[in-house]
């Protein structure tokens, strides 16, 4: 994410000028970032640092934080400035609640809709959860549950719930959640993935709704007993720092 050349002015590189980054760019390096937890909940986003780090004028880092902020990816804090949000029990169960809502409606339209072929990609994406739960490849697990979730959205054909899920999404990016990387975990809710699957591949959309509702019940159920133990959320602890050692 830095200049190719880190001692060029700002602005250029080789002697020669190249365009500062708009807003848009920033906006889009810094969710990558967070996304990927090269910048962590609680980590402080300072102006300064993030302009002189990409060669960006202050104005369009600025622009930027406020895009992250509206998206709910970034928080400002007062006399304190930007840093990547911290989410806590409440609004995930909050988030968890409406995301059940929306994936329970597009269930139900993917177990009318769905093809033959989109059947057999769903269930080639369940096998391999299966050959995942040996331990080894609980970030490999994570990302193919996310991507049956898309493509039970994509399916179902529901654009506007594909918008309030991405919403929603956002406001999760960069949490890496202590629950889903809980030893067994992956074991634990393999079966869930499964039957949702073949409750699509039987067109019964009573079925795949009971499957999510069931699932989510558990999420939640979990996420409360965290909480109540004392123990975090969130896989890494929020810090305080500034941005520049994290990305």
């Amino acid at each position: 994410m830095q200049r190719t050349d880190p001692a060029a002015p700002a602005g250029e590189e080789g002697g020669k000028a190249v365009p500062r980054p708009d807003w848009a760019e920033i906006a889009s390096l810094l969710r990558d970032a967070i996304r990927d937890h090269r910048l962590v909940p609680g980590q402080r986003l300072v102006e300064t640092e993030i302009a002189a780090r990409l060669g960006a004028s202050r104005s369009a880092v600025r622009a930027a934080l406020m895009a992250l902020s509206v998206e709910g990816i970034v928080e400002r804090v007062p006399n304190r400035g930007a840093r990547v949000r911290v989410l806590g029990l409440v609004e995930a169960l909050q988030i968890a609640e409406i995301r059940l809502a929306v994936e329970t409606a597009c269930a139900r339209g993917a177990a009318l809709r769905a093809t033959e072929d989109e059947l057999r990609e769903l269930g080639g994406l369940a096998a391999r959860l299966a050959e995942l739960c040996d331990g080894s490849g609980t970030e490999e697990f994570i990302r193919v549950v996310r991507i049956i979730r898309e493509r039970i959205v994509e399916i179902s054909g529901q654009e506007v719930a594909a918008e309030l899920l991405k919403q929603l999404r956002h406001r999760m990016i960069g949490q890496p959640w202590l629950l889903t990387r809980r030893p067994g975990r992956c074991r634990a809710t393999l079966g869930f993935w499964q039957d949702l699957v073949a409750a699509l591949a039987a067109h019964d959309p009573e079925a795949a709704a009971h499957a999510l509702e069931l699932h989510a019940a558990g999420v939640m159920h979990a996420m409360r007993l965290l909480c109540d133990s004392g123990q975090p959320l969130l896989a890494r602890s929020p810090v305080s720092g500034p941005c520049a050692r994290g990305w």
